[in-house]
């Protein structure tokens, strides 16, 4: 079957009905277009008389995420590291259990040289208890061993 379509101010045509669903795909005609089967008298919407199937779905990929392996247990405690920093965190102490030698020797310093004023120490105890909410590894990357972990041989 052939169609008119009536674009803009012009009469184009004759066309097939998969002609016209091309042209709609390439954006030549929209649908404020009219269309008019050859030996009727009625224009139409080109939306009514000819429609554009959606594109088939795109396959999903799967993908196969690897997990990386788990950390290795440390020999330290997550309980003793937490008491360490709790009653002698301003001096460092939990730190160097934990292996962070650096940190720690940054706090004791801090600690002993500036107790005479107030903010450093109380920064320092900031610090220490960032320490202890968001540090779960030793300085060396490996997990704190922690209550329900079995006890390293």
């Amino acid at each position: 079957m052939t169609y008119f379509l009536f674009a803009g101010d012009q009469v184009q045509g004759p066309f097939g009905a998969p002609d016209i669903m091309q042209m709609i795909l390439q954006g030549e005609v929209d649908g404020s277009a009219k269309v008019c089967r050859e030996g009727d008298d009625d224009w139409r919407p080109v939306d009514e008389i000819v429609t554009v199937a959606a594109p088939p779905p795109l396959p999903v990929a799967t993908l196969a995420v690897a997990l990386p392996p788990p950390l290795p247990i440390s020999s330290c405690s997550r309980g003793a590291y937490v008491m360490l920093g709790i009653f002698l965190g301003l001096l460092g102490l939990h730190n160097f259990y934990a292996g962070r030698f650096r940190e720690g020797a940054i706090q004791m310093v801090l600690t002993v040289v500036f107790c005479w004023t107030l903010i450093v120490p109380l920064c320092v105890a900031v610090w220490v208890f960032v320490d202890l909410i968001a540090n779960t590894v030793d300085g060396k990357g490996r997990r704190f061993r922690s209550a329900n972990t079995a006890p390293l041989r």
